[in-house]
């Protein structure tokens, strides 16, 4: 006999003791609807295993999906897509630094500097700027020394402001200071200021990178000096913000 599941529920009639036999077919049709609903519901339907890279990104498009081999597929399919979307915002918390009101939590922000270095003047050296005080860390990011080691892979927006001395010397001869940050030893973004020498105005150079930045690479800004040859140091700060922004996967 055919079982009726899932297509339709099966109906029993109850049967009475020392009355009526027990035959094979009411076995048989037992089994036939047990079977139907396991391989309807499939093996393991409480267990999801993902066999995918680990940005979930080969997870298909849920939307064009309308029927699956069994229940455990279907329960798969929406576990996977629930992941990935966890993955790309920030869970809700009560507890965790950084939130507003209703707990939703705000992206990792972190605001170090630099008091203040000399910087050897080199049209060849980069000197790489020092860090020594976090005035805001949202997720414990600075560890401390010359560069900062990306937290979680992502969208970001990093931010670097500099002041630097001008020499005294001669005004008709221009002093330069470049800047520039590096994200896992890529130059990322560079600028270049210009003044006489003996210009009481200071160097003033804002780098600006927004882009992907990989957790666990380090990120730095260095600085180079002129003019050339080299003749003394001059007297540097530096200003660092990085934004988390969103997810890349």
């Amino acid at each position: 006999m055919t079982a009726l599941y899932p297509v339709s529920v099966h109906t029993y009639t109850a049967h009475r003791d020392a009355v009526e036999y027990v035959l094979a077919d009411h076995v048989n049709s037992l089994q036939d609807e047990v079977t139907a609903i396991e391989q309807a519901v499939g093996a393991n339907p409480n267990t999801w295993t993902y066999t995918g890279d680990a940005n979930f990104s080969n997870l298909g498009d849920l939307a064009a999906h309308t029927t699956w081999n069994s229940v455990k597929d279907r329960l798969d399919s929406l576990q996977a897509h629930v992941v990935r979307l966890e993955r790309r915002q920030p869970p809700a918390v009560t507890t965790l630094p950084g939130q507003v009101p209703g707990g939703v939590r705000l992206p990792p922000v972190l605001q170090v500097r630099n008091s203040g270095q000399l910087i050897p003047q080199s049209a060849v050296r980069w000197s790489t700027y020092d860090l020594s005080t976090a005035d805001f860390d949202s997720d414990s990011i600075f560890t401390g020394g010359s560069s900062v080691v990306c937290p979680r892979t992502g969208w970001w927006n990093i931010t670097a402001s500099t002041w630097t001395d001008v020499p005294t010397g001669n005004s008709t001869v221009l002093h330069s200071a470049t800047n520039r940050i590096l994200v896992a030893g890529t130059e990322v973004a560079a600028h270049t200021s210009s003044l006489p020498l003996g210009s009481a105005n200071p160097h003033r150079v804002n780098l600006l990178y927004s882009g992907s930045w990989s957790q666990g690479d380090p990120l730095l800004v260095q600085s180079q000096q002129g003019p050339t040859p080299d003749s003394g140091s001059v007297w540097s700060q530096m200003r660092l913000s990085v934004t988390f922004v969103r997810e890349t996967v």
